[in-house]
């Protein structure tokens, strides 16, 4: 992600979290990941973007487990524990995925974040469709909702779509 802590490091790379901080202490020296009080971020979003591209597409999924595992163990926000539990898809349950994604849309429609909850409903419906997991009423209420985010969005077509496949 863009924002990170040396003990997500330290649990993504296994090491003791006094290594996590000696390794990552280059990279803050040389102002390419700044501090900003507890929390690490990258300098400029491209600097992760090509750190990642040097990783092979199995090691990009399992460091995505990990760093979900770490989320639900640290109680973050269902939005970033889903967006990490699709990013390693297969590694977790369908089943489980789908229920982050639906706890990161009911959150992201509480706080009136419509987009968001628009991509954790449609990725929730891709994931039904794709491993046709989940009760057909989960399936339709959850298309029924991603239909009334895009009907939010101006989307009308695309709400249209949704309800009449429903």
């Amino acid at each position: 992600g863009e924002v990170f802590s040396t003990s997500l490091v330290s649990r993504v790379a296994k090491i003791p979290l006094r290594d996590a901080e000696e390794a990552l202490e280059p990279a803050v020296r040389s102002r390419l990941v700044c501090e900003d009080s507890l929390q690490l971020r990258f300098r400029h979003p491209v600097l992760r973007e090509v750190l990642m591209s040097t990783l092979d597409a199995a090691t990009r999924k399992s460091l995505h487990k990990e760093i979900a595992l770490f989320l639900q163990a640290e109680v973050s926000s269902p939005g970033e524990i889903a967006t990490h539990m699709v990013l390693a898809m297969p590694h977790f349950d369908c089943a489980e995925v789908v229920r982050y994604c639906v706890l990161a849309f009911d959150d992201a429609v509480f706080r009136l974040d419509y987009s968001s909850a628009r991509n954790f409903a449609e990725t929730a419906v891709e994931l039904l469709r794709v491993h046709a997991t989940g009760a057909t009423g989960e399936r339709c209420r959850l298309m029924i909702n991603f239909a009334r985010c895009c009907e939010f969005l101006g989307e009308r077509k695309a709400a249209r779509a949704l309800l009449l496949e429903v």
